[in-house]
């Protein structure tokens, strides 16, 4: 890939883990980038107030984009609460109705 980016770190979470944007060499942040395109979900409890990434998913969302084209896409904390086992075929795991994202 040998690729160059800028990351700029905003702030370390409760696990020890870099909190971060990762800027392409094009000026691009990648993190919009991947929740643009349906390949990343925005977890809002983190950051309400950004309505930049809000509208990013919102629009990935409705165009059915990268996660967003499964028919009940399950949210990653969601599915930790329910506990999928990961032998289940991803074709046959379904939301329960309350926990699915396009309720909200």
């Amino acid at each position: 890939m040998d690729r160059t980016v800028t990351v700029i770190q905003h702030d370390t979470d409760r696990y020890g883990r870099m909190v971060a944007d990762i800027v392409l060499a094009d000026g691009r942040v990648l993190n919009k980038e991947l929740v643009r395109s349906g390949n990343a979900w925005w977890y809002s409890q983190y950051d309400r107030n950004d309505a930049e990434l809000a509208a990013l998913e919102a629009h990935a969302r409705e165009a059915r984009l990268g996660l967003w084209a499964a028919p009940n896409p399950l949210l990653p904390w969601e599915w930790r609460k329910v506990g999928y086992p990961a032998s289940q075929p991803a074709s046959r795991r379904s939301a329960p109705r309350s926990q699915r994202r396009s309720d909200r």
